[in-house]
């Protein structure tokens, strides 16, 4: 994914390349045919350059179109067609539909029957409130995340919010990332 102008320009050069790369054989040929070793020494030098002018341009055009090191769905592009992207900047998200896992903010105080390995049991509710059995595989605090804060002096304590991760036993036919999730009791 390149602007126009890019490819443009690509192309030009490309065609130029070209065009030298064939004038500078036609000089070599001639030279050959009778020139002396001084005229062929640099009618070859020229053809060399062009060679590699060609072979730059060539590997320019490679740079045309990009692949994906995963297969998935394209979930977003980032710029609009004609703009300028920088090296190392992102131009579309792929989402890996084998890769499916629910995640879940869950305060401390719920968190009984959720440690890694353990299995619970998820309602999806854009599919009619499909059951689904996962397996947790990731809890952790969430530092930056909301503190429960304790409204009673007394019997009470300000609770921290884990971030917990499940991974569906089985395929779930439907089931697109971004849909709600909720942990079944």
């Amino acid at each position: 994914m390149i602007p126009a102008q890019k490819y443009d320009e690509v192309k030009a050069k490309y065609d130029a390349a070209v065009a030298t790369s064939a004038a500078a054989k036609s000089k070599y040929d001639m030279a050959v045919a009778g020139a002396r070793q001084e005229d062929k020494e640099a009618a070859q030098a020229l053809v060399d350059k062009a060679s590699g002018a060609l072979m730059e341009v060539e590997s320019y055009m490679g740079e045309l179109y990009l692949t994906s090191p995963a297969g998935g769905v394209v979930s977003s592009i980032g710029p609009k067609v004609g703009e300028l992207v920088g090296t190392g900047s992102p131009v579309m998200t792929v989402l890996d539909l084998d890769d499916i896992w629910f995640t879940f903010n869950v305060r401390e105080d719920y968190l009984d029957g959720m440690s890694i390995g353990s299995r619970i049991t998820v309602s999806i509710p854009a599919l009619g409130g499909k059951k689904v059995a996962a397996t947790v595989n990731y809890v952790a605090v969430r530092e930056s995340y909301a503190t429960w804060k304790a409204t009673k002096e007394t019997d009470m304590y300000d609770a921290k919010t884990f971030e917990v991760r499940a991974v569906p036993e089985d395929k779930v036919g439907g089931l697109l990332p971004g849909m709600s999730a909720i942990i079944e009791r």
